[in-house]
């Protein structure tokens, strides 16, 4: 009976073990290289590339190592650079290809040397598969993963997510997972309209949820005798649609859109109070921006107290 029960301990301990090992490979299936994994191969593949004529002129017996030594690393860059983009059928069939080359030159140390890479190709793809099937089972599994990148709230955070996010819809998109694509498109609209909010002047997120709190700022613009402050409520207008477009907020595009009317309303109100014995060009360069269209066709205009004339 003891035994029995050792053994059961035994095997549910190495259960356990390999269920961490597969959670473990599936959360790093990718092993995406760092940049200066890839710095340090360019300079290599450049120090090798330059040796090549003089091996070649000389006639030198090196040449064959030194040259399987650049199409392996050359190789290398190729294979990680389809890794970080998570194009792993197309690494799969580099490998196959190169594998078949080396076959028929008869090279067995290149054999050995893409058959390594074949095995580690299969093995990703495999646990690529295992990692999006989990992190698609349930949103709340892929919402999880999200909320931990962008825990700290900055702009890398965000960026990082969405690089994440682009990758989950590629592949949500290759496979046929048309449900899940349109789920993880609010996530890509998430993270787009946070970095832009983070690169904005204005605090976005408070101003599309709050018509007072908009207002009072949008007003203490438009209501300067300023131009460039009544260009700042013409850009908080425009920054105001771009994000409530991407986050379906309380205060919606219409709603700014109309916004943006007035204040271009009180520009144009401005500028003429101002206009009389200033240079056109001193008070705003869209003033003086005309094309041949059926409403602006060449000829000569009255605009205010000024004469505009509209050439070819």
């Amino acid at each position: 009976m003891v035994k029995i029960k050792t053994i059961l301990s035994i095997l549910t301990g190495m259960l356990l073990w390999h269920i961490s090992l597969c959670l473990l490979a599936q959360k790093n299936y990718l092993q995406k290289k760092p940049a200066a994994f890839f710095d340090s191969l360019d300079i290599r593949i450049n120090e090798l590339q330059q040796q090549i004529p003089r091996l070649k002129q000389s006639h030198d017996l090196s040449l064959f190592q030194i040259q399987r030594e650049l199409d392996h690393s050359l190789f290398i860059k190729a294979y990680e650079e389809y890794v970080i983009d998570e194009e792993l059928f197309k690494a799969k069939d580099m490998v196959e290809e190169r594998l078949d080359r080396a076959r028929l030159r008869k090279d067995q140390y290149s054999v050995d040397f893409y058959n390594a890479y074949k095995d580690k190709i299969y093995t990703q793809i495999k646990y690529q598969r295992m990692h999006y099937q989990k992190l698609f089972e349930k949103e709340k599994n892929f919402k999880k993963e999200f909320n931990a990148i962008v825990n700290d709230g900055s702009a890398e955070s965000y960026i990082h997510a969405q690089r994440m996010t682009d990758l989950a819809i590629k592949y949500a998109k290759e496979n046929n997972f048309s449900g899940t694509a349109k789920v993880l498109e609010n996530y890509r609209n998430l993270t787009e309209a946070k970095i832009f909010d983070i690169n904005s002047p204005f605090d976005l997120e408070k101003l599309t949820q709050n018509q007072k709190e908009f207002e009072q700022q949008f007003q203490q613009l438009t209501e300067s005798d300023s131009l460039n402050l009544i260009k700042q409520a013409e850009q908080l207008a425009d920054d105001c649609i771009y994000y409530s477009t991407l986050m379906k907020t309380p205060l919606s595009k219409d709603y700014f859109e109309q916004q943006k009317m007035a204040a271009a309303a009180a520009l144009s109100d401005l500028i003429d109070k101002q206009g009389k014995g200033l240079d056109l060009n001193k008070l705003t360069d869209q003033a003086i921006v005309a094309k041949l269209d059926d409403i602006n066709p060449a000829g000569v205009y009255k605009w205010h107290d000024k004469i505009i004339v509209i050439s070819e």
